[in-house]
Order: C-alpha cells, then sequence, then structure tokens
C-alpha cells in the first residue's frame, strides 16, 4: 500500500511565539509534526505543547455540525439555517438597539478572521463592542505603549536577546509561559557556546563585550526563570509600582540618566524628576519587602550596563494600576535611553499565538484599526477608507460587557473562539450573565464550557484546516496554509464570516483571505508592504512595519524617531501605590499563572492526554511555612476563599512560593480559578485584577 506523506509549514497555535514546524501529512491526514532547524524563533526546538499540538486536528471532541438549542437540548441544524438565524437577529437590533450587540474575536484566529468580525461589528451592525482576550493580558500595554511611544507592541525581536547585556525581566516568567524566548535567554547566558548562535544572531553584526551578561528577575515567586537570574527582587504582589519609581529615582539621584537620548527624543522628563522629589527609598523597600541594596544594585546595573532590554507579562499588566505599570517600564528605559537599538528595548511577551494581530486588526473597542483612537475624526478617515459609516463613540470594554448584560442591556453576543466562562473573572457572574443575554452564538471547534449556555453553535476549523496570516509577539507576520479538511460540517472562521455577509446583504464582499488581506494592508499602513506572494517566498514572514513591497521589515522599532505627532516618546509620571494587602480576614494575596505544559483556559491542552499525564487538575501552591503553620500536608483539601467565592481545592507544598503568598495555575476547571476574581478593572485599560486577590484557607 502506497502512502503519500507531504510536509507543510504551519505555525504553533499555542502562545505568541509563533514556532513553526512542518505538518506531516499522509493520505490527507495529519500524523505528526517536524521540528524546523532554520526557523528564527523555534530553531528546531518544540515545547511540549507544540510537539502535540496536531493531536488536536482529529480529535474526537471536534464540533461538526451547527447546533440550536431546544428545551431538551442542542439539535442539528442546516448552516442554511443557522446563518439566517444570526442575521435576522443583527438585522432586528440593528434597526432598534445596535449597542446591544456584542461581538467577542478570537487572538487564535487569523488577522483575516479578526479583521473582518471588527469590521461587521462596527459596519454591518453598528456598534463599536467588539473585544478580545488581549483586554485580559495585554490590554494595559495596547494603552500605555500607543499613548507613550505610538506603536503598541515589543520594540526588538526575540533573538535580540542576544545583544543585551542586561535583561531585566518582571511579572513574567518565559522559561514556562514562552519557552521560546527563553532559549534567547539561555543562549545570552551561555555567551556563544552553543553552535546555533549564527542562526539566533544572524540578523546584526555582533561584536561580544567583556562586559557580563546580567539577568535580573522580579517576580514574588522562585519561578524557573527566577532561579536562574543574576538578581531575583522578590517583591510582594501589588507593589511594582513602588518598585520600578524605586529603581527611576535610584537612576535620578545616581546621575545615571541618558541626558542626550532624553533631551532630543522624549518629553516629559522634567515632571518625572518633580514627582519623585519626596519618594522615600526606604518606605518603597519596606512596602515592597525587597533590600533597598538589591534594589539599589539592580537600578544602577540596568541602567549602566548597557544595551539593557525589558521583558514583562501578565504579572505587571494584570492589575487595577496595569496602564500605569507599563508606563513605569516605560519611563525606566526612556530614561536610561534603552530604546530604539540592538540589546535595548521594552517587551511584552503576547500570550497567545495570534493576540498581536488581533490587536493590530482592532478587535478592540477603543481602537479602529491601525490603532486609530475612537473619536469623530477618526470615524471619517476610517468612512473614507471603508465607504460606510462607523459609530463615533467607544464601545465597552468586554469586561464592562458583562455587567451590562446581568441587567438586560445586551441582547446578543457573538463569540468566536474564545471561553470566557472560564478567562474572564467572576465565573458565577459570567453564568448569571449568559443566562440574561437573549442570543448567545458560540464558534469553536469543541463544546467549551461556554458553549454549554449558547443558543446556537457553529462549527469551526482549527488552525491547520485554513488559510490565513498569523502575527507573533515580536509583529512576525506568517503565513499558514490549509493542511486538511475540518472534520464533518465545520468551517473556518472567515468561511463562517463571509456566509453571514451574503445573508445579510453586506456592501463588501470577499471571495476569500487573500482578498481580505490585500484590504487589510489598504487600512493599516503597518501592514502596507507585505502580500501573500512575499510571505509564500519569506515562509519565515515579514516584521511590521513594512511600508512598501521592496521594504524587508522592521525588526527594532523606534531607531529614529517615535511614531508621535512630534515624534517623540512621552515620560509620564507614575503615582505609587500598593493594590492588595493581606488584612486580619485575608490574610495570603492569591495570585495565578500559567505552566509549561498548559495554555491560557486549558479548552486545548486539557484534550491531549500526554500533557494531561504531566499535570492535569488544579491545585493550590503553599509555602512549607504556612502549610506548617496551618497543619497542612500535601494533596490535603482545603477551601480556598476569596472576597469573591469559595471552593475546594488540593494544595502542594512548594518553596516556589513565599510566606503569604497562593498560587493556583489558571488552565484547570476543577476549579476554574476565576471563581476567586471579581470585577475591579484598571480604569484606563479594562483588565481586570487577576494578579493579587484578598485570600484565606479553611482546613
Amino acid at each position: 500500500m502506497s502512502s503519500n506523506i507531504r510536509l507543510i509549514y504551519s505555525i504553533c497555535p499555542f502562545c505568541g511565539a509563533g514556532c513553526g514546524f512542518y505538518l506531516v501529512v499522509r493520505d490527507g491526514v495529519v500524523i505528526g509534526v517536524e521540528r524546523i532547524f532554520d526557523h528564527p524563533v523555534s530553531v528546531g526546538v518544540l515545547c511540549p505543547k507544540g510537539a502535540y499540538a496536531w493531536k488536536l486536528i482529529r480529535h474526537p471532541d471536534r464540533l461538526t455540525t451547527p447546533l440550536k438549542r431546544t428545551e431538551r437540548g442542542f439539535k442539528p441544524i442546516s448552516w442554511r439555517e443557522a446563518i439566517r438565524l444570526i442575521a435576522d437577529r443583527i438585522k432586528e437590533l440593528r434597526r432598534d438597539d445596535p449597542d446591544s450587540m456584542y461581538f467577542l474575536a478570537s487572538a487564535k484566529c487569523t488577522n483575516e478572521e479578526n479583521y473582518l468580525v471588527q469590521k461587521i461589528a462596527r459596519t454591518i451592525a453598528g456598534t463599536n463592542n467588539v473585544d478580545h482576550c488581549a483586554r485580559l493580558c495585554h490590554a494595559p500595554t495596547v494603552a500605555a505603549l500607543a499613548r507613550s511611544l505610538g506603536s503598541a507592541a515589543m520594540t526588538n525581536p526575540m533573538n535580540d536577546v542576544a545583544n543585551a547585556k542586561t535583561l531585566f525581566i518582571i511579572g513574567y516568567n518565559p522559561a514556562e509561559t514562552h519557552p521560546a524566548i527563553f532559549r534567547f535567554v539561555s543562549e545570552a547566558k551561555k555567551k556563544y557556546a552553543v553552535p546555533i548562535r549564527r542562526l539566533l544572531l544572524s540578523r546584526y553584526a555582533y561584536t561580544p563585550s567583556e562586559t557580563e551578561f546580567r539577568m535580573i528577575v522580579a517576580d514574588p515567586r522562585k519561578t524557573m526563570t527566577a532561579l536562574q537570574s543574576d538578581i531575583h527582587l522578590q517583591h510582594k504582589p501589588g507593589t511594582d509600582s513602588y518598585l520600578l519609581n524605586a529603581m527611576i529615582k535610584i537612576i535620578i539621584d545616581h546621575d545615571l540618566v541618558d541626558k542626550k537620548f532624553v533631551e532630543e527624543r522624549t518629553e516629559g522628563y522634567e515632571l518625572l524628576v518633580k514627582s519623585l522629589r519626596r519618594f522615600d527609598l526606604e518606605y518603597a523597600s519596606r512596602i515592597t519587602g525587597v533590600p533597598l541594596k538589591l534594589i539599589e544594585e539592580a537600578a544602577i546595573i540596568y541602567a549602566s550596563n548597557k544595551p539593557s532590554t525589558i521583558y514583562y507579562g501578565m504579572g505587571i499588566t494584570q492589575h487595577r494600576n496595569g496602564t500605569s505599570l507599563v508606563q513605569a517600564l516605560v519611563n525606566l528605559a526612556l530614561i536610561t535611553g534603552n530604546i530604539g537599538r540592538p540589546g535595548a528595548g521594552i517587551c511584552p511577551a503576547r500570550g497567545q499565538n495570534n493576540v498581536q494581530g488581533a490587536c493590530d486588526m482592532a478587535a478592540l473597542p477603543d481602537f479602529f484599526p491601525g490603532y486609530r483612537k475612537i473619536n469623530p475624526d477618526t470615524a471619517k478617515t476610517m468612512k473614507e477608507l471603508w465607504g460606510l459609516e462607523v459609530p463615533d463613540k467607544r464601545g465597552l470594554f468586554s469586561t464592562e460587557m458583562w455587567n451590562e448584560a446581568l441587567v438586560g442591556k445586551i441582547k446578543f453576543l457573538y463569540i468566536m473562539g474564545e471561553n470566557p466562562l472560564i478567562s474572564e473573572p467572576g465565573y458565577y457572574r459570567i453564568v448569571r450573565a449568559l443566562k440574561r443575554i437573549d442570543f448567545v452564538v458560540v464558534q469553536d471547534i469543541f463544546l467549551t464550557e461556554n458553549a454549554k449556555y449558547a443558543d446556537l453553535i457553529l462549527p469551526a476549523a482549527l488552525w491547520a484546516e485554513k488559510t490565513g496570516t498569523m502575527t507573533n509577539t515580536e509583529r512576525r507576520v506568517q503565513l499558514i496554509e490549509k493542511a486538511v479538511d475540518p472534520p464533518g460540517e465545520a468551517k473556518s472562521d472567515l468561511e463562517i464570516l463571509l456566509m453571514l455577509l451574503k445573508e445579510l446583504e453586506a456592501p463588501f464582499q470577499y471571495s476569500g483571505p487573500s482578498e481580505v488581506f490585500e484590504e487589510i494592508r489598504r487600512v493599516i499602513p503597518t501592514y502596507k508592504g507585505i502580500t501573500y506572494e512575499r510571505l509564500k517566498k519569506n515562509r519565515y514572514g515579514i516584521q511590521w512595519p513594512c511600508p512598501s513591497e521592496d521594504h524587508p521589515g522592521t525588526p527594532i522599532l523606534h531607531t529614529e524617531k517615535f511614531p508621535t505627532p512630534n515624534g517623540k516618546a512621552k515620560i509620564i509620571p507614575v503615582r505609587p501605590e500598593a493594590t492588595v494587602a493581606q488584612t486580619g480576614d485575608y490574610p495570603f494575596i492569591l495570585i495565578s499563572g500559567r505552566r509549561i505544559t498548559h495554555y491560557n483556559t486549558g479548552t486545548m491542552t486539557r484534550r491531549i492526554l500526554e500533557l494531561l499525564l504531566t499535570e492535569g487538575s488544579s491545585y493550590l501552591y503553599i509555602s512549607p511555612e504556612d502549610a506548617t503553620q496551618l497543619g497542612l500536608s500535601d494533596e490535603d483539601i482545603v477551601e480556598l476563599e476569596t472576597p469573591y467565592g469559595r471552593e475546594k481545592i488540593p494544595i502542594r507544598i512548594t518553596p516556589e512560593v513565599p510566606k503569604g503568598v497562593l498560587f493556583v495555575p489558571n488552565h484547570f476547571i476543577d476549579p476554574p480559578v476565576n471563581a476567586f476574581t471579581g470585577d475591579i478593572i484598571d480604569y484606563e485599560s479594562g483588565i481586570p485584577e487577576y494578579k493579587g486577590v484578598p485570600a484565606r484557607i479553611i482546613k
């Protein structure tokens, strides 16, 4: 019996690193993956999630036909009936109450799909009520970087870590969350000892320096990343603004400011200096729990052992002051001139495979495509580009929408590829909200926890079953092409949206993803020079901004000026505040995060046996000191209670967490971690406060 085996280039569907691999396809079925040794991100290595991603493609749990809720449960219906039901609802509400509709896009879908869903929301439904999971992870990044630097993205590519002399990692554990990124960190620490360095440094002419590479990590936990640091600033959760302002104050006091850079390329420095005149370093040390000498050492190294790069994650953003914390990091980079050159940048590590692209496409309620802040003037610009009217006031953040749903103001919810019941704050609040919404559409690959509350379920295709572009955390736009057919009647998200456009008799129609991308190029300036033809030739992608078709792409941003009205970056003072505190009633601080073998809400990874065998359920991680004081042993079942919820959970004792701090992975539903979180959000960006919830343990 003969076999027809093909290797088809694709991208890992999990984190934002954008690792490349080949899907091994035999007789129309994916049977495995092959590594790509010259890929600029994965460099021939895959983490456990990437290695087993292919197991999702023919998973028995896949949705295969549209389903409609009835009194007796879900029943299969035709695509024609399903699309007509959605179109009728949109037409009805567009006429009577457009802002009663809400569209949730997805960081797991392609650029073309995200672009189209936000365009449908704005031009056909008539609302800016569109958002996606960036609201829950890097909304503060979009708000702060766009405001201060003029561009809401990582400034330097991942392999540029090798050009840094100092790496400052805060609120981020790449050893587990982005193994591909941490591989570059390890290479920098090894001082070019591994032969693949030529691949890592291929973009730059690099001259080794005798200056020692230093890694500073600020994290409440002793993570796998922190254990490899030269300096670990183990601050208390919720005190990041004190720590960062202390570092800035020390740099100013020690005259380590890059005065030339500040004068020529920034504005607002004087206000920063003024805001810190009475800042008490000793008090900052006490409130953070970090010895002042250690803060001083870290600040001086970052400012003097240049170039220095900052990497941060959701340990910074997921706070009620998340936008301010990102701004504090921007201030730190700007006053030291650590931006706009090799080895010097500020790098938000995006959590999902296309969260950068979904933001670029404006699947956001406060931006039009191209990061045009929504107002009457930009609405006119979009009308000129699209030839259609669009609303000129920002829509609701997804975190605001649920409260509106609870009081009956949201009547239609379209969810494309998200599982908000597990990811949004307040599990039981979301359940009540879903029950209150008149019509909920879920478009997904599995019957997720959220889909069980839907009125209509649409079976979608996986990444390997469709064609489109993805943009990774370093702005690398890559093209993936359909490798196999989806199961049953499942269709790509784009096909579903195109069917909906026809049923709505929309004034714009498309033949497929390439035609949608051509419009993206026209509407979003940073994508202008990227074409499908170029991406097919440049298999490993092109980094935006790419202003013309003969432009090679831009690995490093802001080398000469910032894309702001006057070409300068804004330094904006940040008020120090402690956002969480232990009390007599709640003596612990609960934080959450990821483990290396799982991803986000676990919708996909909890269906891969090989990953479940490594870690298959939720645990509460507690310090040995606290466990001894409470008389607890490993695997004991306790009740974890916060002001927002109370659930039973087994414990694991580990020195990874300090005394007074608890940790829960966010991938599982036994119990879901968002059962312990409330609806407190950062008023600037709308992100919930996941990191730092008062808690107590009941034995």
